[in-house]
């Protein structure tokens, strides 16, 4: 069994959401904040067998898309990226897949 953890713009969640569930995956969900852009987010929980990780990934990209955001981080972050442009693009997803010794419901 795998863990499938999910952080998406707060804009996306409810699709991401629904097209999981549409498909059978159930998935719990956080409020979360990026420090690097200071940026609401969800953050989505699903566990899956280890056979069904990549239909999930296939489903999760198809409910995202990339965008350009506003950086609004601390001074020497924006002045790092970018000298003249206050927008930057990010993905439409970050997702990390981890194995997952036990599973209970009690």
């Amino acid at each position: 069994m795998k863990l499938v953890i999910t952080v998406v713009n707060v804009d996306d969640e409810e699709k991401v959401r629904s097209s999981l569930i549409k498909k059978g995956y159930g998935t719990t969900s956080l409020c979360s904040q990026g420090n690097f852009l200071q940026q609401e987010n969800r953050t989505l929980i699903t566990g899956v067998a280890d056979d069904k990780v990549q239909e999930v990934i296939s489903v999760i990209r198809g409910a995202v898309h990339r965008r350009e955001m506003p950086v609004t981080g601390p001074l020497p972050v924006r002045s790092m990226l970018l000298e003249n442009d206050p927008q930057i693009l990010v993905s439409g997803a970050t997702i990390f897949v981890v194995d997952v010794e036990r599973f209970l419901r009690v």
